[in-house]
């Protein structure tokens, strides 16, 4: 999933919530962190992540492979 999937997961689950506020208040969260976490404004935080029943798992990927040393 990427990020700007977890937002739009995040989205909906405010939107059955009743909204920012609602939500927040349930996973004592502040609106305004919320706010900011849904418009990209601030990382996905791991309370965020677990109230949406997600794990933050970072991966890395090479763009290209260096060559060896001749």
């Amino acid at each position: 999933m990427t990020e700007d999937q977890a937002r739009k997961r995040l989205k909906s689950a405010i939107d059955a919530a009743g909204g920012q506020r609602a939500w927040a208040r349930a996973h004592n969260l502040s609106a305004p962190f919320v706010n900011d976490v849904l418009h990209g404004n601030r990382q996905i935080s791991d309370r965020i992540c677990e109230a949406l029943g997600l794990v933050r798992v970072v991966t890395y990927h090479v763009n290209f492979i260096p060559r060896a040393a001749e």
